[in-house]
């Protein structure tokens, strides 16, 4: 788990047509949290993705002028973005 947002890196690529890594989702999830972009349910943070879970990376890419497709990429925009 990524203590701080300099440690933030995902390891495979997070979109709803890929296979995902759990800890990737568990960290995506975390840190759309942090930038209001997630609402965690009740149950927790979980390493399955879920539909907020994309649709909070669509709403993070919305307001920083990235590219809206609810895919982040290790070393791309949106992963970058999300380490600042």
């Amino acid at each position: 788990m990524f203590t701080n947002r300099d440690d933030f890196r995902v390891k495979k690529t997070i979109g709803s047509s890929w296979n995902v890594d759990e800890d990737d989702v568990v960290k995506t999830k975390t840190a759309l949290k942090r930038t209001g972009d997630y609402k965690q349910p009740d149950w927790g943070v979980t390493g399955y993705p879920d539909q907020d879970m994309f649709d909070g990376l669509k709403s993070f890419q919305k307001r920083e002028g990235l590219q809206v497709d609810g895919v982040m990429k290790p070393g791309g925009p949106t992963e970058k973005r999300l380490r600042q």
